[in-house]
């Protein structure tokens, strides 16, 4: 039997990682100003003061992008894998990475949605599963899974609420024709997990 809801998902999804794949050069060099520096720069100092030691850490970037943080955080860790469904923000991260000359980077374009845990050997391995914005934790079996990830610690930011763009509603729709898709997670969610 089909699943008419899942396959909408999924059909929306490979749109989204269509979109980023044509976006991602604009969307790296667009997260290289002072402003994005300064946020990563915070998001790793509330790493550390939380106890976070990210040195000989094996890290896991959910939606990873172009590497704004599985980057700074390969050149402390003992292994990040970067995961991003769009093969064009890995590609991104692969040239920074042989940039810097760093060789503890693993790739994996799959959709966090999809990951079997088992069969990558992902249950409990890494030490720190970090998603910052990234539309692959979305519910609770996406944090679930997040968390069944972890050995110690996961690391999650998204936008406070669902987020609505009124113009990208009506963009979405005329070229897609259909309504555009609410993927936000609300707040409450990972705090009646926690």
């Amino acid at each position: 039997l089909s699943d008419p809801t899942r396959e909408k998902r999924i059909e929306y999804r490979e749109k989204t990682i269509r979109t980023w794949n044509k976006r991602a050069y604009v969307f790296a060099r667009n997260t290289d100003n002072e402003n994005n520096k300064r946020r990563r720069k915070a998001v790793f100092k509330f790493l550390r003061d939380c106890g976070i030691d990210l040195a000989g850490a094996t890290i896991l970037d959910i939606g990873a992008g172009p590497g704004n943080y599985a980057i700074p955080m390969a050149r402390e860790a003992k292994e990040v894998v970067a995961l991003d469904p769009a093969v064009a923000m890995l590609e991104i991260i692969q040239k920074r990475a042989e940039k810097e000359g760093l060789t503890n980077i693993n790739y994996s374009s799959e959709p966090w949605e999809e990951i079997d845990l088992d069969r990558l050997g992902w249950r409990k391995k890494f030490d720190l599963v970090f998603a910052s914005v990234s539309p692959g934790v979305r519910d609770v079996t996406t944090l679930k899974k997040m968390m069944d990830a972890s050995r110690n610690y996961c690391y999650i930011s998204k936008f406070a609420g669902q987020r609505r763009n009124n113009i990208q509603d009506k963009i979405w729709h005329r070229l897609f024709e259909e309504p555009r898709i609410n993927d936000s997670m609300e707040l409450y969610l990972p705090w009646n997990l926690l």
